[in-house]
């Protein structure tokens, strides 16, 4: 059955029921038809329903859908060895890539397929590309290139760079996975691969995790309602879209910086690294602000954080793709100087570093994904996320090279998706370098290729004072 047909009929079932048997009977039905669905699917069909976070990517119409898009530069060009090295120590390993959703019975849910048909997603393209640039711009474009219903959600392109060299371009839906995700995978693949590569995360303990669920009801009501303040106050900032519900992306890509001498510099400051980039990002929003619009008199802006819920694998084929993320959405100080940063760190340590909000927002998603009509979920997504300025993202790589049929991979970088947000930064980094990327639609104002340098010049200056 159609996918938007079966979602419209499945709203008017909704609202049918709503109005002739009421709010807690249409609670109680729902709850049965979920288990009951849950054991057919599962038992019978081996069906495995799409989580709540993937939904809310999948359900956005075409030209918002998050396709997510890396690359990897090895040394050396070895296409075919590439290939099996995908296929025998990627593929096989993670469940997720022998999978496909499929629409059933009002849902969407996880469908095995044969290792035959996963391992036509590794693909030899007939192409050279010849600078860092080149991948960009393919990169962007192949992020507009979406999946179709009933297929693979993702697909590797093993490309010639240069003379001698390979690009390894990765494209994932975000319904599938999210950059740790990515990332994990790419770890995987390696000759010298071990858990110490990956990055790493606190671990909780299994009474916190019970206080945890325990409290996360009030933290989801919380999490709702700093949404809701998100959107109530619209301060007007060249960081937001025009007119056009969607212009083309540009990107910006910062040079490569020293990721041990500016971890240095923000312990200096008692800062953590993220801590630090976000007092940047802070400083030099507001000064591109008040250079654009002389009454600007704003105080905050709107930052969206995704925070990593995955434990911390013991061995490769425990690390699942699955999106496995909370979203915190919240405003923050606009500073003036990186003098000012405990302002930040205070907001920063209330949102991110607190598990409870984690778990709220977590609850919130499910909630909101159980009993809401899809259509709903799509124009909430939409509507949540039209005041934030900016996703900000680090995707930590391994702090030591890694290898590829003996090949050392030169560089690994995430080129970052832009869709139903305004400005997307994304911090990636390998082997003790990192760089930032920013994505943003034609349509904002501000110059983001200044914004980019200003981010820059901070940076370089930190790290003179500590040379």
């Amino acid at each position: 059955m159609n996918s938007f047909f079966s979602f419209l009929v499945s709203s008017i079932i909704n609202v049918l029921l709503y109005y002739y048997v009421g709010f807690y009977y249409l609670i109680i039905i729902r709850i049965a038809h979920f288990t009951l669905v849950h054991l057919i699917t599962k038992y019978i069909f081996n069906l495995e329903r799409l989580g709540e976070i993937g939904l809310i990517f999948y359900v956005m119409p075409d030209h918002k859908k998050f396709i997510m898009t890396g690359f990897m530069h090895l040394e050396g060009y070895k296409p075919n060895e590439m290939k099996e090295i995908i296929l025998n120590r990627g593929i096989k390993n993670f469940s997720m890539l022998r999978k496909k959703l499929t629409y059933f019975f009002g849902n969407y849910y996880w469908k095995d397929v044969s290792l035959e048909e996963a391992s036509k997603s590794i693909k030899i393209i007939d192409k050279q590309l010849n600078s860092y640039k080149d991948i960009q711009d393919y990169g962007l474009k192949e992020q507009e290139r979406i999946f179709k219903e009933d297929e693979l959600l993702y697909e590797f392109q093993i490309i010639k760079f240069g003379e001698n060299d390979t690009v390894v371009l990765t494209k994932f839906d975000h319904t599938l996975s999210d950059g740790l995700g990515m990332l994990g995978f790419s770890i995987g693949l390696s000759d010298n691969y071990d858990l110490s590569l990956f990055p790493q995360m606190p671990t909780i303990s299994l009474m916190t995790m019970l206080i945890l669920h325990l409290a996360s009801p009030f933290y989801a009501l919380i999490a709702l309602l700093t949404s809701i303040q998100v959107q109530i106050k619209h301060i007007v900032s060249p960081f937001k879209r025009g007119n056009k519900e969607k212009g083309n992306k540009i990107v910006e890509l910062s040079k490569y910086f020293n990721f041990t001498k500016v971890s240095n510099a923000a312990k200096k400051m008692g800062l953590s690294f993220n801590d630090l980039l976000i007092t940047i990002i802070s400083k030099n929003t507001k000064k591109m602000n008040v250079l654009d619009t002389k009454e600007f008199s704003g105080k905050e802006f709107v930052v969206s954080i995704p925070v990593s819920l995955r434990p911390m694998p013991k061995t490769l084929k425990e690390f699942v793709i699955n999106n496995q993320v909370s979203n915190q959405i919240f405003k923050c100080p606009l500073v003036n100087d990186l003098s000012e940063h405990k302002k930040i760190q205070s907001v920063l340590n209330k949102y991110l570093k607190n598990p409870f909000y984690n778990m709220g927002n977590v609850l919130q998603y499910n909630i909101g994904t159980f009993f809401a009509p899809n259509f709903l979920i799509q124009y909430t997504s939409e509507e949540t996320t039209k005041n934030v300025d900016f996703i900000i993202s680090n995707v930590p790589g391994p702090k030591k090279p890694i290898y590829y049929a003996g090949c050392k991979v030169l560089n690994m970088v995430s080129i970052p998706t832009q869709a139903i947000v305004n400005n997307f930064i994304l911090i990636c980094s390998y082997d003790d370098r990192f760089s930032i990327s920013i994505a943003s639609d034609e349509s904002i104002k501000a110059n983001m290729t200044d914004f980019k340098k200003m981010l820059e010049e901070d940076i370089d200056n930190l790290i003179l004072k500590i040379d």
